[in-house]
């Protein structure tokens, strides 16, 4: 599980809130699973190499593992068990992907 800083947390102060409200809770839920699919389906497809729509997808994945960290934490302290298997395979598979397109490009 990724750990965050305070700096990377700054700017979740307003989504304190969401935290604390069923109904925003379920809007991020689906935020970031819709997001998370089309990032990484988009990302099992072939691109061309270097190219700027590369660059965005694993900026999508750089973005969406702070988000899903995020989540995953305060899932596991509202002690919200029927998500944590979900929201942990969730992140397992955007840093699998992160972690293989920025070795890839590393290759390049």
């Amino acid at each position: 599980m990724i750990r965050l800083s305070p700096r990377d947390l700054a700017g979740s102060a307003d989504q304190d809130s969401t935290w604390s409200n069923p109904a925003k809770l379920s809007r991020k839920v689906r935020e970031l699973a819709y997001r998370s699919h089309r990032a990484l389906k988009a990302d099992a497809k072939p691109h061309v190499p270097v190219s700027s729509s590369s660059e965005e997808s694993r900026q999508e994945l750089r973005d969406l593992r702070i988000q899903l960290a995020r989540l995953q934490q305060k899932i596991h302290a509202l002690g919200l068990v029927g998500l944590v298997p979900w929201i942990d395979a969730l992140t397992r598979q955007v840093e699998t992907r992160l972690n293989s397109t920025e070795k890839k490009e590393e290759l390049r």
